[in-house]
Order: structure tokens, then sequence, then C-alpha cells
């Protein structure tokens, strides 16, 4: 385990390019822990002013602290240039910008110097005295604010707690974590199943892309909602066109125009529930591109559903006569409001979900769980962001999967499990991501050439133990006969089972890719795309067509009826010598 004796600053890593960026993100992290359970915390961007801080905490009692850190350079001595002016400066700018704050923080990496006495017995005033005194006349008359300075003492005394391993490991140990070094243990563990998995060929169904996007909070899930803002857009100016022309209609009676009149009342109401729809989907954007997973609004559907009723019930077509056109067509701006509703209600029942900390796909053979597992890893990887990738069958013959981890990703030995996994999540932390450590199938794991008891016996203390910390995510896959061997029940929201590609447009967005990349070329449009559901029979399908690449073949017709895909047979007893 590391320990710190002294602080050595000079080890911060530039983050950003630039060291300060390192200190106050290391301020960052230890204020969370050591004070996240009183509140919120908010980051500022200083790129353009930091306001006095750069962050805070609003806490649960009403109050706000404010740190402000200052990463000075040789020494850290106050009296050099105008750092004392700075610092005063920058409490001044804390003040007006946050007219509730009660405590402001101010970090240096030194310790503020005391008085001294010369020989002569003249007294030189220390950098403690000049704190105490001075930067409190920033502070605005009837204000009460108090000051507190972080040094080295005060670091030294945080960071030496054992919530703060992570952030000793992390910022002044020897774990360095980067997109080279993510890129690296993938690319290791990926040698083993990299003929099973192509990014030109990968297929999925937006259900279970919803799923993945929430569990690793990623922004990528506000393409969905982009899509439904459009749906919603295009159906509410359909509603508000026919209400234009419901109200505007001329060739009516006088009782008639007062029923449209009233009825028109009523559905505007319409508009005020269209605004609180998109304002209800735009907080939520808002927290997946922020990566801000405590403020997503978890009854968001009850609200919506709530607050629609408070005015359609109100609707009534029904005062019209049945046979009148105006009650055709107030029925169907009654219809069209309903179907408004209709499209967010089922929305948000099939694409939002509980956040989670675990995820497991059950699948048979071939059918395509290790391909979605590596594509998590693999656009991650790509996109320069964390992940972690290992094969079940490295954990064979291993009696601890912690353990086992540690040394399947080379950490030094020097480091617990607890502080490596605790220094993950300060980096997920920094880049704002939920890093997934992801084990692909489990059912490849032997002890003593049987199926091994390792996941059975602690998969649920290492799910745990990444479970409590918030920016670390768990992902495996299993073949579906394996299952009972490691859990009693697979019927619960933490499991995903697989059957092949889920529905006709994840089937054709499939067979497109594949006849792409096979240079086969067909009318698609009366095809039988429901034989093609099974990846592995759309695969053998496209080899048989065309085994070579070389050029494109056209298929005037596409016939499935000859293929026969048999799958291996899974191992009925505890011996077993292939686990594909």
């Amino acid at each position: 385990m590391v320990t710190i004796d002294q602080i050595d600053f000079s080890k911060l890593k530039p983050y950003d390019g630039k060291a300060t960026k390192c200190f106050e993100q290391l301020c960052y992290q230890i204020a969370q822990r050591e004070f996240g359970h009183l509140g919120s915390f908010t980051p500022i961007d200083g790129s353009g002013g930091d306001g006095g801080v750069e962050f805070y905490l609003n806490l649960t009692n009403g109050e706000k602290w404010g740190w402000q850190c200052k990463f000075f350079g040789d020494t850290g001595r106050l009296s050099v240039g105008n750092r004392k002016t700075q610092i005063a400066d920058s409490l001044e700018t804390a003040c007006r910008n946050h007219l509730n704050l009660n405590k402001w923080i101010l970090c240096l990496k030194t310790d503020l110097t005391e008085n001294s006495t010369a020989p002569d017995g003249t007294i030189s005033k220390g950098e403690q005295d000049w704190f105490r005194n001075q930067p409190p006349n920033k502070i605005p008359a009837g204000r009460t604010v108090v000051l507190e300075h972080w040094g080295e003492s005060k670091f030294l005394s945080l960071l030496n707690s054992t919530k703060q391993i992570g952030i000793r490991s992390f910022f002044f140990g020897e774990l360095e974590f980067s997109n080279e070094w993510f890129k690296k243990r993938f690319d290791e563990n990926f040698e083993k199943v990299k003929d099973k998995y192509d990014p030109d060929l990968h297929s999925i169904d937006k259900y279970t892309q919803s799923k993945i996007d929430f569990l690793l909070f990623d922004s990528n899930y506000c393409k969905q909602l982009e899509t439904l803002k459009e749906e919603l857009l295009e159906k509410s100016n359909q509603v508000l066109s026919e209400i234009k022309d419901f109200r505007d209609e001329t060739m009516i009676s006088a009782k008639e125009e007062v029923q449209r009149e009233n009825y028109v009342l009523y559905c505007d109401e319409f508009k005020k529930h269209l605004a609180f729809t998109f304002d209800k989907i735009e907080v939520i954007e808002k927290c997946f591109k922020n990566y801000s997973e405590e403020l997503l609004p978890k009854k968001t559907l009850q609200e919506l559903e709530t607050d629609f009723q408070n005015f359609f019930l109100k609707i009534d077509y029904t005062v019209f006569d049945e046979k009148s056109i105006a009650y055709k067509d107030a029925s169907a701006i009654y219809e069209l409001i309903s179907d408004f509703a209709y499209t967010y209600n089922q929305f948000f029942r099939n694409y939002f979900h509980d956040t989670q900390k675990e995820f497991h796909f059950l699948a048979d053979a071939a059918k395509g769980k290790t391909h979605i597992s590596c594509n998590i890893a693999y656009q991650n990887i790509m996109s320069g962001k964390p992940a972690i990738f290992i094969t079940g069958d490295k954990f064979t013959d291993e009696t601890s999967i912690m353990e086992a981890t540690l040394k399947v990703l080379d950490i030094n030995k020097e480091f617990s499990f607890d502080e490596f996994i605790q220094a993950l999540d300060i980096y997920g932390s920094i880049t704002k991501t939920k890093i997934p450590i992801i084990i692909d199938g489990l059912n490849e794991t032997t002890n003593n050439r049987f199926f091994s008891l390792i996941w059975k016996n602690h998969l649920g203390s290492f799910i745990a133990k990444i479970s409590s910390l918030k920016n670390l995510v768990i992902v495996t896959t299993c073949r579906s006969s394996y299952t009972n061997r490691i859990w009693d029940s697979t019927f619960e929201k933490r499991f995903h089972h697989i059957d092949g590609f889920e529905d006709y447009d994840t089937i054709r967005d499939a067979v497109n890719k594949y006849f792409k990349k096979y240079k086969l070329k067909a009318n698609l449009f009366f095809a039988p795309l429901e034989k093609f559901r099974d990846p592995i029979f759309l695969k053998i399908f496209c080899e048989i067509k065309n085994p070579n690449w070389k050029t494109s073949v056209i298929l005037p017709k596409i016939r499935t009826t000859g293929i026969i895909v048999k799958p291996n047979k899974p191992v009925q007893n505890e011996k077993s010598s292939s686990h594909v």
C-alpha cells in the first residue's frame, strides 16, 4: 500500500497541459471524498475566469463552501510578485459572485509561515498573520465568510486517510493511467477474440443500446433524445395547425362558434404541456452532456403523465353534434394530442432506465454477446475514453478475481486492488466517464479443466467493490447454459438476454452492413430477412455467396434454404475442454 510521509508536488502530472490544472483536480477529488456526503459539488471551468472559486459545495443545510486553488511556482512564498493581491482579489470576486458563500478555502502547496523574531527583537509578520488580517477586509460588510487554508500539512493529513488511498496512488504513486495505457491493455486482451468482432458489422437494437448508454451514462444517449424531440416536434406542429384551422373556421352558427371557442381554450393548454415536455427532455439531455448523473430526474414519466391528465381530461369533443364536421375535426385534434403523449410515453417506458452499476449479457453460442462487449470497449478506446476488457479464460486456474485482474493488467504488486480501483475511479471522475470493466465469456474460465467456481464464489464481492465507486461499472457476458452455475436467478434488470438481432430494423441494418462488406448486391424490399436474425447464419450465408470478396456478386433472389448452422453444444457435466 502506498503511504505518504511528505508531499512532492513536482510529481503532479500535467492535466490539460498544465500542472495547475492537476493541482485543482487533486483538491477537487480530495474535497469530494471528504465532504461529498454533505451536499452537491459543482466544478467551474476557469478558462474564462473562475468566479473566485475553482469549485464549490452546496450543502443540504443551505450553506455554500468554495475552494480557490493557487499553484504558485518556485518556493510558493506569497511575498513573491503580487501573489497576496491575487489571493485577496479572488476572495473579493468569490463574495461578489456567490452571495450565499459561507466558507472560502484557499489551497496552496505550502504551509503559511509564522511570525519570526530577529536577534535584535524585531518581529517579522508571517503569512499566517497576513491571511488572518488582510483578506477578511475584502468580505462585504454584513457578510460572514469563514476563511480556511489548506497547505502541505493539511494535504498530508487528508491524504493519509484510508478514504483517500486512490488519490494517493493516482496523483503521487506509480499508477499512471492514460489513453495509451487503456489502448495497450485492450489490444493485449482483444487478441483472443478479434476474429469475433468487426466494428463495421456491428448492429444493435435501440433498446439494448439505451441500456448500455444508461449504464455508462454516455452522452451518446442524447442521439435518442434528439430523435424523440424531432418526432414530438412534428406531432406538436400538426396539433397546433389543426387547432388553428379549427378555431379559424367561419361558416358556422353562433352556437357552434361558442362551442368551438370553449373547445379551443382547453386545447390551448396543450401548448403549456408541450413546453413542459421539452423542458423535461432538455434537463435529461443536459445531465448526460454534463455527466451529472446525480441530477437526473427519476420520475420524469410520472410528472409528464400528471401534467397531461390535468388538461387532457377536460377536452370533450362530444359536445358537438356527432354528425357534424366540428365533431369530426374536434375528435381528430383529440386523437393527435393523445398520440403526442403516447410517443413520449412509449419512449420513457422503453428507453429511460434506472441507473445501474452492473450489466450481464446472456446468450447461446454465436448470438452476438462478444460482439456487443467488444464494441463497448472498442468504441470507448477509439473515442479516447477509458475501458478495460478482459477475456474469461484469463481467470483460468485462478482463485481470486481481484488478484487475477491486477495480474492481467500488469499492475505493480505494491498496489492493492482497492488502491487500483479507487485510482481508476479518480481517472473516471477527471475524464467524466464511467469506466466499464468488461469480462467477456465467464463460461471460458476453467480450474483443473473443470468449469471454475471462481464466479459463483467471488463475483458478488468483486461487483460490490466496483459498485461502491461512482465512476466504475462492471459488464460481463456468459453462455446461457452456464448461468445457473453462477447465479441463482437471471430475471432481474441487471441481466440482458440476447437472441441475435432483436427486431426487423436491426436485422435489416445488419444485412445491409454484411452485404456491403461481402460485396453482395440484392433487392431487400421483399426479401425474407427474418432468417438473418441469427448473426452466425448471416455470416455463413455471405461467405457461401461470395467467399473471395474480390468482385461484387448480384443475388437476383435471396434463398436461405439449404444452409444449416449447428451451434456448439454446451458442456453438460462439470468437466470441459472447450467453452466457445
